[in-house]
């Protein structure tokens, strides 16, 4: 799994809900030889890693994976499914659980809770979430009117943070 800090508008608003600089994730794949990220965006796509790193604030992400190994072949081929029913599917701004439309940190929770077998962490309400921070509470009044304080979610930072999640040194090509 790769993290990074997005770019996009609602960056700063995940960012200041979180505690966290990680606001977007997404899942390196192989794909004929390239390095390839699973992300959600709009729509759900695979994109060159070099282009997702260089899409970041500063080029700045991190690489973090399971503890133990849960990518067998048998996982690997329930993701490649996966990955071809969600490819091009909606980006889901009301981050509703669900795969007919995804948010970046549910693509993830769903690959590795669906393929692997394994939740990498607990989903949680909105409400453990800053949601009194101006910018924070302003942002989802602006997207669902009313803050769905009880909707349960999962935040790149809960991803990056989950205690069967290890940190893996990573260092471009060449060095």
């Amino acid at each position: 799994m790769v993290l990074q800090r997005s770019s996009s508008g609602q960056s700063a608003a995940i960012a200041a809900a979180t505690g966290s600089q990680w606001t977007h994730t997404g899942l390196v794949r192989l794909v004929d030889g390239t390095s390839m990220v699973l992300e959600a965006v709009q729509p759900v796509r695979l994109t060159p890693l070099d282009d997702w790193i260089a899409r970041g604030v500063e080029g700045r992400f991190a690489v973090v994976r399971y503890t133990e190994p849960v990518w067998t072949e048998p996982a690997i081929a329930r993701l490649d499914e996966l990955q071809q029913r969600w490819l091009g599917r909606p980006y889901d701004p009301h981050f509703e659980l669900g795969d007919e439309a995804l948010y970046c940190s549910e693509l993830v929770w769903l690959a590795y809770a669906q393929a692997a077998g394994v939740p990498p962490t607990q989903l949680r309400p909105i409400s453990d979430y800053a949601v009194d921070d101006p910018q924070v509470r302003a942002q989802m009044l602006q997207r669902w009117g009313a803050i769905p304080l009880d909707q349960l979610v999962v935040a790149p930072s809960d991803l990056a943070t989950a205690p069967n999640m290890i940190p893996v040194p990573w260092r471009p090509a060449g060095e």
